[in-house]
This record gives C-alpha cells, structure tokens and sequence, in this order.
C-alpha cells in the first residue's frame, strides 16, 4: 500500500497544521478545565467560610436566645412575686375598711398568682416559698369585732413576701 503522504506526514504542511491545531485545543481545553476546577474550589471554600461564619453566628444567636429565655421567665416569676404582694397589701387595706368579702378574694387570687412563681428562678428555697404558699392558701378572714389579729396575720404575710423578694 502507498503512503498517501509521500515523505511522511511531518512534511506535509495540511497534517502537522492540523495535528497542531488538534493538540493546542486538548491543550486548551486541558487548561480550561483546570482553570474552572480552581475557580469553583476557591468558589467552595469561600462558601464554606460562609456557611461556618453563619452556623457560629446561629449558635451564638441561640445561646443569646436561650438566656433571654431565662431572663424572661426570672422576671415573669418576680412580677408573680411581686402581684402577690400587692394583693396581700390591698387585702390588708380592705380588711381594715372592714370589706371581708373583697380581701378573702383577693387572698385567693394572690394565692393563684403565687403558684405562677418559680423558685428556681428568683434563688429561693423552694421550702420557703411553699411555706408562704400554705400560709397564703391558709389565710381566710372573718368577719370579727377585733380584726388585730387578722391584721398581724397578714403584715407576717406581707413581711415574708417582701423577705423572699430581696
């Protein structure tokens, strides 16, 4: 068989152009693909850092969340502290007017509003606090001639509410 190219192909200026040709664009192709290799790695680091910047963000957004969690329940157990006291004080300003029905109501609701308090969150001894809850349960005022009694009972009451709530 004859060799259509006589001298060979590398005399034949259409081969080696075309050989040429051939392996430049392997070549530049070869050099593209690694060019977008580096470019979509750098790519995905850069989005890595991101997604880590975020997920620390998130983290530390959430321990700030969960404290203000926690301040919020302290301040909501306080308040239940504190409207306990206030009723104690007006049942006290109405037994002295002599309206035994109205302080006996607000005993109760005062009472109610103390089961709210969480003793863990104000810092007292949960004994304690169930202490002033049975006094404060316990407490009914009757209708009587000589109300000091009934009147020291609730100042003891006020006092120990006012003690837990330093």
């Amino acid at each position: 068989m004859a060799h259509p190219f006589p001298g060979g192909w590398r005399r034949n200026p259409l081969a080696t152009g075309l050989a040429g040709l051939t392996l430049g664009l392997l070549l530049a192709y070869g050099i593209g693909l690694w060019q977008r290799h580096a470019a979509l790695a750098e790519r995905d680091s850069v989005h890595q850092a991101a997604l880590a910047a975020q997920a620390a963000e998130m983290a530390t957004l959430t321990a700030r969340h969960a404290e203000c969690e926690t301040a919020l329940a302290a301040a909501d157990a306080r308040i239940a502290l504190l409207r306990t006291r206030l009723g104690v004080q007006r049942a006290l300003t109405d037994l002295d007017q002599r309206n035994f029905g109205l302080a006996n109501e607000r005993l109760k609701a005062a009472a109610t509003v103390l089961q709210a308090a969480d003793p863990a969150l104000l810092g007292i001894d949960p004994a304690v606090l169930g202490g002033v809850r049975e006094q404060l349960a316990a407490t009914n005022l009757v209708v009587a001639s000589d109300l000091e009694a009934q009147r020291l009972g609730l100042l003891e009451l006020a006092a120990r509410l006012e003690a837990l709530d330093e």
